[in-house]
């Protein structure tokens, strides 16, 4: 969030910016002070900031918190102290009257679903008065949040979304759509790196091994053209194909002209009817099943497993016979072990 405001501040020649220094505060003029977080859900977090540095902060200063995201409730209770938030404002998920999920009577089959499976992560603690704040089924502070960011997902968002502990009513783990973990969004992109090398065979497949093609290698450049076709279809920011790619903003931008220059992107950065077709081709070759029947002349054939000819030395089809006192022979007895 600060690397991406520290490269807005250059643009802005007029304005003098500068990141908090205490040493460097000029004592007899106000300043104009910038609170930044990425999401303000019940405002304890900027209210926390706003304790610490203005007792330090010359009298007349004016306050702003800029997010990108805030809970209504979190940005009213900014403003009750005066801070100016500057932010997408959000309404509870649950809302009555106001929520996305449409009116109360369509709204509360939602909301009880949440509350189950939210319950079997986070339980609901009986009221106590003056207790603190905590994470309960519908998110921290009972925010009903729907936020989700590419580098992480906040707290106060329902549980269902992010969280993958053990669920209290059996011993699985539930599996979220938007982890919050580090872990989780780590094991996430080595799956998705996996992955990678799959779709790059299936499409040395389907371009015939050809020369002219550009997936005919196990190139870096070329698993770097599939993730960034994959990431485009899905619509996923510069900043989360990065990180998923492992590639620096340079590094992004010449494969992305790459993948113009073979006509996956259009001259908007957007993904082409060519480089669409290869993705669904990919995907749909990637999700197909090998069966153990096959038919061949309308007639079914089973797949049997390999049987070998000997087994710790003794054959399924030569004599078997025993020596002790007396002579045993087995002729033309299959093995017991078949």
């Amino acid at each position: 969030m600060a690397y991406i405001v520290r490269k807005l501040m250059g643009r802005f020649s007029r304005v003098r910016w500068d990141f908090y220094d205490e040493g460097k505060l000029l004592k007899d003029e106000p300043y104009k002070v910038v609170l930044l977080d990425d999401f303000v859900g019940t405002g304890g977090s900027a209210l926390k900031l706003y304790e610490e540095v203005k007792g330090k902060m010359p009298k007349g200063s004016m306050y702003y918190c800029l997010c990108v995201a805030c809970m209504e409730r979190g940005a009213k209770r900014l403003e009750d102290e005066g801070i100016k938030v500057l932010g997408d404002n959000h309404k509870p998920a649950f809302a009555y009257r106001q929520s996305v999920f449409g009116y109360p009577a369509k709204m509360k089959y939602i909301k009880a679903f949440a509350e189950k499976y939210g319950n079997l992560l986070y339980a609901k603690k009986p009221y106590v008065k003056g207790m603190d704040l905590y994470v309960g089924p519908l998110g921290y502070g009972n925010c009903q949040s729907l936020v989700v960011f590419d580098h992480t997902t906040p707290n106060n968002t329902l549980p269902i979304l992010w969280e993958s502990k053990f669920r209290s009513d059996r011993h699985e783990r539930w599996n979220p759509l938007f982890p919050r973990r580090l872990y989780d969004r780590t094991k996430r992109q080595n799956d998705f790196e996996r992955r990678k090398y799959l779709w790059l065979s299936i499409a040395m497949k389907l371009t015939a091994g050809r020369v002219d093609k550009p997936f005919n290698d196990y190139s870096h450049d070329a698993l770097l053209l599939l993730g960034l076709l994959f990431c485009k279809v899905q619509r996923r920011s510069e900043a989360y194909m990065c990180v998923m790619l492992e590639v620096t903003q340079q590094e992004l931008e010449r494969i992305r002209l790459k993948a113009k220059d073979l006509r996956f992107l259009d001259d908007r950065g957007n993904v082409t009817e060519e480089g669409r077709q290869l993705y669904k081709q990919i995907r749909r070759t990637e999700s197909k099943k090998t069966d153990f029947v096959v038919n061949v002349s309308d007639e079914k054939y089973v797949l049997k497993p390999y049987i070998p000819k000997e087994f710790l030395g003794v054959s399924r089809y030569k004599t078997i016979s025993a020596s002790s006192n007396n002579q045993f022979n087995f002729e033309n007895i299959t093995a017991p072990w078949l």
